[in-house]
Formats: C-alpha cells, structure tokens, sequence
C-alpha cells in the first residue's frame, strides 16, 4: 500500500488494506513513508506503520512493509530497522522495483542483524539468476522477489536468451 514511495495518508493506506482483503489478497505489501524517514519523523513513521500492521493483522492477514534499503542511508535503516523489530511485520522486503536500486547482500545481512531475525526478509529487485538468489537467501533472505523465477528454477542467467 502506498505505492511507490509510502507518502499517502495512513488513513488511506489502511483503506487500502482492507479493500486488498476484502478483494482476497492474503499477503499486503505496504512501502514506509520514505518522505517521513527522510524527514527523520520517526515517530510518524512509527505511528504509520503500527496503523498498517494492525490493520493487517486484525483481518488475519500478512503484511511485508517495503523499505527501499537503496534509497536509505544505513543510519535511515538501522533506524527503520528497530522499528520494524518492535512492531513485528511478517517481512521486511528490500524493494518495490520502482526506483531503480534493488536488494543487495549488504542490505540483506544487515537487515537480518538488525531485525535480529525475528522477522522475515524478502530481497526483491535486480535478482536475476540462481547464484544471485542462493547468495541472497545464504545472506538471510527467506523469500526472493524477481521477475526472473523461471530461469533462476532452471539454473539460468534470466536473460531471455536463456529460455
């Protein structure tokens, strides 16, 4: 919710939410309000993402909350981080895709250390063969997001020539 850069209202993106499961999604994928962390208003973002957790939880539903790890200065992420540790989300995914940076294992391992694998991470964006997605989940990634899963399965480099 709040796609692509989380700067819609809460009371929006709760809306958003409950519409997401009422049309029958099982999992949310919500972004952090990247104008409020680099405004360094943690309390709002705080506030935002409790409002979306339990808005998600109360419907018995998974939520990943999106927190552009490559947009984030490591302060902005240890920062995001402890937030999300006390807050417990499902996941913490590294990307939406949209601003170009996508996971890297630094952010990856990171992120696990920080959230002190309480919760679960998603590295998403630029993963695009199977040395790529082994490497993420060995940096504690439990799910990959990629528009490549064919050629990964296959052992490709997910290039179309691969297929």
């Amino acid at each position: 919710m709040g796609f692509p850069l989380g700067y819609s209202s809460t009371a929006a993106k709760v809306e958003e939410i409950k519409r997401a499961i009422e049309d029958g999604a099982d999992e949310i994928d919500a972004v952090i309000n990247l104008c409020a962390v680099k405004s360094q208003l943690w309390s709002h973002v705080r506030s935002d993402l409790d409002s979306l957790v339990t808005a998600t939880r109360m419907k018995g539903k998974k939520i990943k909350i999106i927190l552009e790890t490559a947009l984030l200065t490591p302060d902005e992420l240890e920062k995001a981080c402890v937030i999300l540790a006390d807050l417990e989300p499902d996941f913490a995914k590294t990307s939406t895709g949209f601003n170009g940076g996508g996971a890297t294992l630094e952010a990856v391992h990171r992120m696990g250390t920080l959230l002190q694998h309480k919760i679960a991470i998603k590295a998403s964006g630029g993963i695009r063969n199977f040395a790529d997605a082994k490497a993420m989940i060995e940096a504690g990634a439990s799910r990959i997001g990629t528009s490549s899963g064919v050629a990964i399965v296959k052992g490709g480099s997910g290039d179309s020539a691969a297929y």
